[in-house]
């Protein structure tokens, strides 16, 4: 009915039907702690977030706290009258809230258990609740109603209820959306800021792959509009650039037929200037040579001629004439000037017509193409908006599935962490046994010598007895000897016949008891040589044992340093699993995250 894991993972608690709360190790499944506290079913526990103490509740509203390293209560918390249906811990392990079917929820602070706080959350009962780490607290009950507090018991927020009774409610990574589902199955997300709903989680979703599959199905028709559009919104580009150019060509074009029409005009008022003057000036020399003529006249009807003076005057009447001919060949040449430019002026002034006329049609054009141009990119700007929303999507469930796969080699990796760890503290283990054997075969080879020494020390000192001994049996039969090479032995002295029998007779016992000494000696000599014998082959054999110890007391070293290089790869291959578990969950927020592109960018995909 109720189990949770520690934070450094190293302990699981379960709880249930049966009462007793057990806590096991999860490195080799050995059971720590079985606590039989609880009176009633057991219906929820949890692990403070440093690890050091467990809370637990049960039916009968028996609310217990413990010290999860020992397995000894640290707390009982009274207060509730109905079942305790959840605990949760705040992020500094200091206040544990409890939920009840008495509708209330209560904090308790842990320095002596005194409940701090308590407030009626739901009618009829709180089925659930937990602790935000940001100090706020979720939860749900028999009023069907999902709530957000704060921890003076205030309602921050009341979201739309269920059809029917609310049974779970937790919050998601970031403490941005609370989650809740009721007895219906019904599964409902919201905005914790502003208590929106933002979906509704199926029951039964389908898997990655077909999640995948179906948002690609609508990417190609997507793209092949888009590339259309985008196609179409370049030629028109195009078009408005064309008529642009061609438009500036036409304004240059009117602005040098302009400069023309000016240029002609110009020469037209000079070359009329001309004429005006050369007429003026043919005029005067007309009336020159008609008053030249009618001179000449008089002087050649004079009855009296004067040759001289009618030479002259022929002579200024030519002069006269020449000059009136050239004055009207100037006239001629300027008024043919003057028409010349007329006629340039009225070109110049049919093409400023033509082109101011070919400008406007040009700039109507360019008008009409870039109004089109402009609609055409809002109809663009929505296709790309479009294709940006379902690549989104696939590139959420792309990254979604990558979720799935590193979040798996994640696991691998760090179970085969876990397994070189566990082989390094057996080879640690195995290495303290060779030492321990090691200091045992020390110990074994300083107790045998000690005993060699002592049974050479004890064998040394019978020899110098026996020695001592022998020497005084020697020493006392040569004295008998001496004795008895002095004795000057009579047939007839009896007295003396017996002292020699007895000087032979101590003789022969002192020799008895030399021989019977060396004899001891030699038993001791054979005895000590045997000992050294076996003392040296037990010494050889410790020391063969020793050696072999050693030898693989140096190849656990090996294995050891074996090992832990083992544990630093499977370490730095955990790290990189996290790593690239990490980028494609920050691939998947990014695509979950609504977004704007600009569509120049999409066109030039």
């Amino acid at each position: 009915l109720a189990a949770d894991i520690s934070s450094d993972h190293s302990m699981v608690a379960l709880g249930g039907s049966s009462k007793m709360l057990r806590i096991y190790s999860t490195s080799d499944g050995e059971l720590l702690h079985d606590i039989k506290k609880h009176t009633n079913w057991i219906f929820t526990l949890e692990f403070s977030p440093d690890g050091v103490l467990l809370a637990s509740g049960d039916r009968n509203g028996g609310l217990h706290v413990w010290e999860s390293g020992t397995g000894r209560e640290y707390l009982a918390l009274r207060g509730h009258g109905g079942a305790i249906t959840a605990v949760s811990w705040r992020a500094d392990s200091n206040i544990v809230a409890s939920a009840s079917e008495d509708s209330t929820i209560r904090l308790w602070e842990m320095e002596n258990g005194r409940q701090v706080r308590s407030w009626n959350a739901h009618g009829g009962g709180t089925l659930a609740m937990q602790f935000h780490r940001n100090g706020q607290l979720v939860s749900c009950g028999r009023d069907r109603a999902t709530k957000l507090w704060d921890q003076s018991g205030k309602q921050q927020r009341a979201f739309e209820a269920f059809g029917d009774l609310a049974l779970r409610v937790t919050v998601d990574h970031n403490c941005k959306r609370v989650i809740a589902g009721d007895w219906n199955g019904e599964i409902r997300m919201w905005n914790a800021a502003d208590g929106k709903r933002v979906a509704n989680l199926s029951l039964n979703p389908v898997n990655l792959s077909a999640r995948l599959k179906k948002a690609m199905e609508p990417l190609s028709g997507l793209q092949s509009e888009h590339d259309k559009l985008a196609s179409e919104q370049t030629r028109l580009l195009n078009i408005t650039k064309e008529l642009k150019a061609a438009l500036d060509k036409s304004n240059a074009a009117a602005a040098a037929a302009g400069g023309a029409a000016t240029q002609a005009n110009a020469d037209l008022e000079k070359h009329r200037g001309l004429a005006d003057a050369a007429a003026e000036g043919l005029r005067e020399a007309l009336a020159a040579l008609a008053a030249r003529e009618e001179e000449h006249g008089k002087l050649a009807a004079a009855e009296k001629k004067n040759d001289a003076q009618l030479k002259k005057s022929a002579a200024a009447l030519t002069s006269a004439q020449k000059k009136a001919a050239e004055l009207a060949a100037g006239v001629s040449r300027v008024l043919e000037q003057r028409t010349l430019s007329k006629a340039a002026l009225d070109q110049s002034i049919e093409e400023l017509n033509g082109a101011r006329t070919r400008v406007g049609q040009l700039a109507g054009q360019a008008k009409a193409a870039s109004e089109a141009a402009g609609t055409q990119k809002d109809v663009l700007d929505k296709a790309v908006a479009g294709l940006q929303a379902a690549r989104m999507v696939t590139d959420k469930w792309k990254a979604a599935i990558e979720i799935d796969k590193t979040l798996k080699v994640v696991a691998l990796k760090r179970k085969e962490h876990t397994a070189r760890l566990v082989a390094l503290e057996e080879r640690k283990a195995e290495a303290r046994e060779a030492n321990g054997r090691l200091a045992s075969l020390g110990r074994e080879l300083k107790a045998d010598a000690e005993s060699t020494r002592k049974a050479a020390d004890a064998a040394a000192a019978a020899a110098r007895n026996l020695l001592e001994k022998a020497a005084g049996s020697s020493s006392k039969a040569a004295e008998i000897i001496s004795k008895t090479n002095a004795l000057q032995v009579d047939a007839v002295e009896t007295e003396k016949l017996a002292e020699a029998g007895k000087l032979i007779t101590d003789l022969e016992k002192s020799s008895a008891e030399l021989a019977a000494a060396l004899a001891d000696s030699v038993k001791v000599w054979e005895e000590s040589r045997k000992q050294v014998a076996a003392t040296a082959a037990k010494s050889a054999e410790l020391g063969a044992r020793l050696a072999a110890e050693v030898s693989a007391l140096a190849a656990h070293g090996k294995n050891i340093q074996r090992a832990r290089d083992e544990v630093a790869a499977a370490k730095v291959a955990v790290r990189a699993a996290e790593a690239e578990w990490e980028k494609w969950t920050a691939s998947f927020e990014t695509a979950s995250r609504p977004r704007t592109t600009d569509a120049s960018v999409a066109v030039n995909k």
